[in-house]
């Protein structure tokens, strides 16, 4: 092998990068890595799930066919670019600067997509005997829906006698460089539209009408007013938050009929979706005998509370983490949700990445001393992983 593991991440960052993939519609970076890892002798599987023009293209490759299994997963599709004028750089041409490569989806998650192929050709290189099977699971529903990512994906290889033992998404998920932060588990997240309606009419006749925003005034306090738990041992304390209250009326003069409120709640493991969906209707009938009105409540969870429990597992990662960073990773279970809580389901996992302080924003960039640092910590797991078992 002529490159270097660094020299090939930097590379494939470089060209995904350059593949527009704003989600679901990231299909020509998937059959890039399909191509890429079919050379590298993996055995790939192409699965599309959906409908229409937003069928989603996903992909499983695996090495080897003996146990332990441990599998990557990643997503490829992006969000929009946004304004295009206000890059520094086209954000789809992976322009590299004072060791800066800047492009959408470089820190989320191109470049950590990129590490970890990289680091699995790297070691099969270097160990074409292992014992073992490794693995990647990548998608292109993450930013949207994920409905029809990993999701079915990880079903699909469970289904089919490929559940892996261990997994490791390459969110971004460091707080200054790779390896200083690792997501041992997310919060639940659940949200929810609240309709409350009453009798539209003349703001100078309010007796003939039944206006709703009393009944809004008093559901938002007792939402907010309400200590859902104070935290728990592995996780900060669960927090509502109203994001809209909206009752579409541009006259001056009309008592409106409905009002709707959008919020979401990120909680621990003091509750789930369902016990929270049914707090929320008790809240909304309370409120609704006392003004009178009519209210509704649809709530839709995104994924409950989890953290990985294998103390083995973790072992081996944090090991690894202060060996090649001489620093002791932080184990986190805040920020927002991510396709691990599908995983969970299956198999312990845990999230390891790049910094995230520019996902998602015009200019974002990854340091290309970072990608390297973390292309190196995944083959120092790899190698970990399958020589310790």
């Amino acid at each position: 092998m002529k490159k270097t593991a660094d020299e090939i991440a930097l590379h494939h960052a470089q060209e995904l990068i350059s593949l527009q993939s704003v989600t679901p519609h990231a299909e020509q970076a998937i059959a890039y890595c399909k191509e890429y890892l079919q050379a590298c002798a993996f055995d790939c599987h192409l699965l599309h799930y959906g409908e229409d023009e937003n069928k989603v293209a996903n992909l499983v490759a695996m090495h080897g066919d003996k146990k332990p299994h441990l599998c990557f997963a990643g997503h490829l599709d992006t969000v929009p670019a946004g304004d295009l004028e206000a890059w520094q750089y086209p954000p789809f041409k992976a322009t590299i600067h004072e060791g800066k490569l800047y492009g959408r989806g470089a820190e989320d998650m191109k470049g950590n997509v990129a590490a970890f192929m990289a680091a699995a050709e790297f070691f099969l290189y270097q160990n074409p005997a292992y014992k073992g099977r490794l693995s990647m699971l990548l998608t292109s529903d993450e930013e949207g829906p994920a409905l029809y990512g990993t999701k079915p994906t990880i079903k699909w290889m469970h289904t089919n006698g490929y559940t892996p033992d261990h997994v490791i998404v390459g969110e971004p998920t460091a707080q200054a460089s790779p390896g200083d932060a690792i997501k041992i588990g997310r919060r639940g997240s659940i949200n929810t539209k609240v309709t409350v309606k009453g009798t539209q009419g003349h703001v100078a006749y309010p007796e003939k009408a039944n206006s709703p925003m009393p009944a809004v005034l008093a559901l938002c306090s007792k939402l907010n007013a309400t200590v859902l738990d104070e935290g728990s041992t592995h996780f900060s304390a669960s927090h509502l938050e109203i994001t809209s209250i909206d009752t579409g009326n541009l006259a001056t003069n009309v008592i409106p009929e409905n009002v709707y409120i959008h919020f979401n709640i990120r909680y621990n493991d003091h509750h789930t979706g369902d016990s929270l969906a049914k707090w929320i209707k008790q809240i909304c009938s309370e409120v609704e005998n006392e003004f009178h009105v009519s209210i509704n409540a649809n709530s839709r969870n995104s994924g409950d509370s989890f953290y990985t429990q294998d103390a083995p597992y973790l072992k081996i990662i944090t090991e690894v983490i202060k060996n090649t960073i001489q620093k002791e990773p932080v184990l986190s279970t805040g920020g927002g949700t991510s396709d691990a809580r599908f995983i969970k389901n299956f198999c312990p996992v845990v999230e390891i990445g790049l910094p995230g302080k520019t996902m998602h924003k015009i200019n974002e960039y990854i340091e290309i001393e970072h990608l390297n640092i973390l292309t190196k910590l995944y083959l120092h797991i790899i190698e970990k992983y399958f020589f310790l078992n």
